[in-house]
C-alpha cells in the first residue's frame, strides 16, 4: 500500500496532508476489509528509493499500467 500511495502522490494524483492520513488509512480498510497492515507501516516511514527493490519493481509496474491505460484512451 506503501508505494503505491507514494507513486500517486507523486504523480499527483493523490494528494495527502497529515490530518488525512488517518482518515485514508481507515478508508482503506473497509474497503479492502482485511489486513492491509499498521498504520505505521502505510505512513510511518520514508522510502529509499535508490535501495528498495521492491519500491523500483512496483512503481515501474504502475508506470507501465499507466501508460499503457492511457494508450487504450
Amino acid at each position: 500500500m506503501r508505494y503505491i500511495i507514494d507513486f500517486l502522490i507523486k504523480k499527483e494524483v493523490l494528494t495527502i496532508t497529515y490530518g488525512t492520513q488517518n482518515e485514508l488509512y481507515n478508508s482503506l480498510k473497509r474497503t479492502f476489509n482485511c489486513n492491509i497492515g499498521t498504520y505505521p507501516s502505510i505512513f510511518g516511514y520514508a522510502i529509499n528509493e535508490t535501495k528498495d527493490s521492491d519500491y523500483s519493481r512496483i512503481t515501474n509496474e504502475l508506470e507501465t499500467m499507466l501508460t499503457d491505460y492511457f494508450k487504450v484512451l
